[in-house]
C-alpha cells in the first residue's frame, strides 16, 4: 500500500463539499447504504423485543454495526474509483476486519478512561473551590469541546481499518493525520447529525404519545407516566415503541454512516490530490 505525504498538498476540505458528497452518496449508493445499515439495526431491534434475553443480540447488532460502517465507506470509495460495488463483498470485508475494529474500540475506550481521570480531578477541584457558576460553565464547555475534538481526531479509524486494512494503532495514527486541520469542520458536521437525532426523537415521541393518548413525552412528568404505562401494559404498545425507536435509530445511522464515509473520501481526495486511477493504487 503506497503512502502519501499529506503535508505537501493543499487543504480544501469544507462543510459544503462534504454535504455535497453526502448527496452524491445517496444518489449513487442508497440501496447498499440502507441495506447494510438495516442489517445491523434489525439485529439490535430483535434484541430489544426479546427483553432480558435479547442482550446477546443487542451486542451482536452493535458489533455488526461497526463492520457495516466500514463496509459503507468501502462502497463509497470503490464507487468513486468507478469500480464495481457489491453488497456481499463490502459486507464480507467489514466482517473480516471485526477483530481489528474491536481492538481499536477497546484502545479508544482506554484512552477516554485515562483522560477522564485528570478531567474528573479538575472538575472536583473547581467544585470544591466554590467557584461561581460562570466559571463552572466554562469548565464544562471546555471539557465537552475537548471530548468532541478527540472524537473528531479518531473519527476515521473504522473507515481506515476496513478500507486500507491497517492495524488498530496505525489506523488511529492515520486518522489523526487525515483529520489534522479539519477537526472543527468535522465536529460541526457530526453536530448536524446529533441535531438530526434530537429532532427525530422529539417527533417520534410526539407521534407515539398521540397514538396512545399520552402527555407530552418531552416533559419529565410525561415521560415518567409513559414509562409506567409501558411497563404495565407492554404488548402492542411496547412493540410500537421499539419500532419507532428502530426507525429513528436506523435513519440516524444511515446519515451517520454516510457522513463518515463522505468525510473520509473528501479528505482522501483533498490531501492525496490524486485522480481516480492514481487514488486506486492507495488501496491495492
Amino acid at each position: 500500500m503506497s503512502m502519501v505525504d499529506y503535508d505537501n498538498y493543499e487543504e480544501e476540505f469544507s462543510v459544503k463539499s462534504t454535504l455535497s458528497r453526502c448527496s452524491w452518496v445517496f444518489s449513487e449508493l442508497l440501496p447498499i447504504v440502507v441495506g447494510l445499515t438495516l442489517m445491523a439495526e434489525a439485529i439490535g431491534f430483535l434484541g430489544d423485543l426479546m427483553g432480558s434475553f435479547g442482550g446477546i443480540l443487542g451486542i451482536a447488532g452493535t458489533v455488526i454495526g461497526l463492520a457495516t460502517q466500514g463496509s459503507i465507506s468501502l462502497a463509497i470509495v470503490k464507487n468513486y474509483q468507478e469500480r464495481e460495488v457489491e453488497f456481499k463483498e463490502c459486507l464480507s470485508k467489514g466482517v473480516c476486519r471485526l477483530p481489528t475494529l474491536l481492538l481499536a474500540c477497546l484502545l479508544i475506550f482506554l484512552i477516554v478512561v485515562a483522560l477522564s481521570i485528570p478531567v474528573s480531578i479538575i472538575f472536583v477541584v473547581t467544585r470544591s473551590l466554590s467557584l461561581n457558576s460562570l466559571f463552572m460553565a466554562i469548565v464544562v464547555v471546555g471539557l465537552a469541546g475537548f471530548a468532541f475534538w478527540l472524537f473528531a481526531m479518531l473519527s476515521l479509524t473504522i473507515q481506515i481499518i476496513v478500507v486500507e486494512e491497517l492495524g488498530a494503532i496505525e489506523a488511529m495514527r492515520r486518522s489523526k493525520e487525515l483529520t489534522k486541520g479539519h477537526r472543527g469542520s468535522i465536529m460541526f458536521l457530526y453536530f448536524l447529525i446529533f441535531a438530526l437525532v434530537i429532532v427525530l426523537m422529539y417527533v417520534g415521541y410526539l407521534i407515539f404519545g398521540a397514538m396512545f393518548s399520552l402527555p407530552n413525552l418531552a416533559s419529565v412528568e410525561g415521560f415518567q407516566q409513559f414509562a409506567f404505562k409501558l411497563d404495565a401494559e407492554g404488548g402492542s404498545m411496547s412493540v410500537m415503541f421499539y419500532l419507532i425507536i428502530f426507525i429513528i435509530t436506523s435513519v440516524s445511522r444511515v446519515f451517520s454512516n454516510v457522513m463518515g464515509g463522505a468525510i473520509y473520501l473528501e479528505l482522501l481526495i483533498v490531501k492525496a490530490d490524486k485522480d481516480i486511477d492514481e487514488m486506486a493504487q492507495v488501496f491495492e
